[in-house]
C-alpha cells in the first residue's frame, strides 16, 4: 500500500489520497487540493515563443487561531475572500478565512524565459464590490481594442 509522500506515516486509502499522493491530514495542512481545468490557451509564450510551461497553483501561508494557540495555515491563493460576521452577544466581523475564497488563481511559468502569466480558474464566481476590493471594468465600449 502507498504511503503519504509528506508524513510517510499514513497509508493512502481513498482514490483521492492516491491521486494526490497525500493523506487527508497533510493535504489539509499544506492547502493541497485537486487542480481545476487549465485556463491558459495552448499558445506559445508571448515573450519567447516557447511551448513549455510550469503550471502552478500558488498558495499563501498565514497563521490561524486565537490566544496562545496559533497554527500555520496554507491555502490556494484567490482573488478575494468571503466575509463572515458573528451575531449574538459578541457581534462583529470575524477575521478572513484564507480557505473561504472566490476566484482561485493559477500561474504559468515559461520554461524558456521565465515569464509568468496569471489566470483565475473561476472568474464568473468572483463577487464585485468595494467590500471585496473588486470592480468590473469593461473596455469593450468605445475602445480601440475592439
Amino acid at each position: 500500500m502507498a504511503s503519504c509522500t509528506v508524513c510517510r506515516d499514513n497509508d493512502l486509502a481513498s482514490e483521492w489520497e492516491l491521486d494526490m499522493q497525500l493523506c487527508l491530514r497533510c493535504a489539509d495542512a499544506y492547502g493541497v487540493m485537486p487542480m481545476r481545468p487549465a485556463r491558459r490557451p495552448p499558445v506559445p509564450c508571448t515573450r519567447c515563443n516557447s511551448l513549455r510551461f510550469v503550471r502552478a497553483i500558488p498558495r499563501e501561508l498565514t497563521a490561524a487561531g486565537r490566544g496562545s494557540y496559533v497554527d500555520r495555515v496554507a491555502s490556494p491563493m484567490a482573488v478575494t475572500y468571503q466575509h463572515e460576521y458573528q451575531t449574538g452577544p459578541i457581534a462583529g466581523p470575524l477575521a478572513l478565512d484564507p480557505r473561504k475564497t472566490y476566484g482561485y488563481l493559477e500561474m504559468y511559468v515559461c520554461r524558456g524565459c521565465g515569464f509568468v502569466e496569471w489566470y483565475c480558474s473561476d472568474p464568473e464566481n468572483v463577487p464585485i464590490g468595494p467590500q471585496f476590493m473588486t470592480e468590473d471594468i469593461d473596455y469593450g465600449t468605445g475602445s480601440p481594442f475592439r
